[in-house]
């Protein structure tokens, strides 16, 4: 009879084990960093008791708290099953509460409110990932932001950074050592992206960084050291909300923004719009919009454009009697092109067009301005030319030319807001 209370109860267990863990609570955010902080807080107090107290101490104490990525200065394991509604909510806590406690308002200078600074960057930046707003990624300083490799990864081997880039990544080694006495010249070199083996041997020469790390500065370490687990789940978060699928979005909006680049100045073709012909060009792309595409708030450019009023210059392929020059100046007077854009570059590739064009050259024996038909050719800024001449004994004379495109030459104008592209506003 017992015996079978207890496979009873054990079935019971399996059946509604399932539903209790799903009801587990979810962690608490900003209690668990929190509890991390205190606990690395004092596990540096407690290396600096067992160590002389220089910069270079500090910068162990990084070390080796950090190393091995678990421990009281380690990644809080309990935020991997965290949502990230709940992570942003309780890193949002977290580092208000830390920048209160470290008096930022007051001197945001500070190491630690550099620290925390970078901090608040990263979660403001993963708030516009999780909300899809592609508006704010096209900024080319700001995309950086969004390669986790240059932002947000952890580098033990590059100076103890989170992300390698010079503007955005964040250096703990570096914001160690800037809170004590440390050369100046050496504190310059340690940045986030420099090899730490390229800067171990200096870091232990005298006079680089063993001045005293005093109670002030211990402190500072201290909370120095404990953001690692911060910017870990900064890191979490970020990988959370930039889904295989979203990355593919990301991807998607840099082709189409480079695209819109290639149609406005001509990509690997050379051949860009000017600024005539870009004012009617978005006259006409107004009335008749290209689609929109699915998963980016960007459309996809046109495939080509009118040409208007367009110059090149070239060379004739035959001398004709009575003309002074070989050379022939070129205006495309009305046209029209077409390309397709390359799968990797996205620059214009494979373009071709057609002219009406007006064409200069000196001659003894006719008028110096003939007309013709000019053939964009897929070769980059190359054209061929065709015009008649109507001479002055009355027959006419044909001449063909290789001409090349000068619109790489033409200076460039703003045409984003012309053409409604998202990041008309983007400065």
């Amino acid at each position: 009879m017992r015996a079978g209370f207890q496979v009873a109860a054990l079935v019971l267990s399996l059946v509604f084990a399932p539903a209790a863990w799903a009801q587990a609570p979810a962690p608490d955010v900003a209690a668990a960093l929190s509890a991390a902080r205190g606990a690395c807080e004092a596990k540096v107090a407690a290396k600096f008791d067992g160590m002389n107290p220089t910069m270079r101490g500090a910068a162990l104490a990084l070390r080796d708290l950090t190393l091995s990525g678990v421990g009281d200065c380690g990644a809080v394991k309990s935020l991997a099953d965290a949502k990230v509604p709940a992570l942003m909510q309780g890193l949002e806590a977290e580092i208000k509460g830390r920048r209160a406690d470290y008096g930022c308002d007051n001197d945001p200078t500070r190491a630690e409110c550099e620290a925390m600074a970078g901090a608040a960057l990263r979660l403001a930046d993963t708030r516009t990932l999780a909300a899809g707003d592609y508006k704010q990624l096209i900024s080319t300083p700001a995309r950086r932001r969004y390669d986790r490799s240059s932002t947000y990864a952890w580098r033990y081997d590059l100076s103890n950074s989170f992300g390698t880039d010079p503007e955005y990544g964040v250096s703990l080694l570096r914001l160690v050592l800037k809170t004590g006495p440390t050369s100046p010249a050496f504190l310059q070199k340690v940045q986030p992206g420099t090899p730490y083996g390229g800067v171990a041997a200096e870091l232990a020469a005298p006079g680089v960084a063993d001045g005293n790390c005093l109670a002030a500065c211990q402190l500072s370490v201290g909370r120095i050291v404990s953001a690692y687990s911060l910017y870990m789940a900064l890191d979490t978060v970020f990988q959370k909300a930039t889904s295989e699928a979203y990355q593919g979005s990301i991807q998607l909006t840099g082709e189409l923004v480079a695209q819109w680049d290639a149609y406005h100045f001509g990509g690997g073709q050379g051949r860009a719009q000017l600024p005539w012909e870009l004012l009617l060009n978005s006259v006409i792309y107004e009335r008749r919009p290209t689609a929109a595409v699915e998963g980016a708030s960007w459309r996809r450019p046109p495939n080509g454009a009118v040409i208007l009023l367009h110059p090149s210059v070239g060379l004739s392929l035959k001398d004709t009697k009575g003309a002074d020059s070989s050379i022939v100046s070129v205006v495309e007077l009305l046209g029209y092109s077409r390309w397709s854009y390359d799968a990797k570059t996205q620059a214009r590739a494979n373009e071709m067009g057609a002219s009406v064009i007006a064409a200069y050259r000196q001659r003894d024996d006719a008028k110096d301005w003939s007309y013709g038909l000019l053939v964009r050719l897929p070769i980059n800024t190359l054209n061929l030319a065709w015009v008649r001449t109507e001479l002055d004994n009355g027959k006419s004379d044909d001449t063909f030319a290789l001409t090349l495109d000068l619109s790489r030459f033409a200076p460039k104008i703003d045409a984003r807001c012309l053409f409604g592209l998202p990041n008309c506003a983007a400065r």
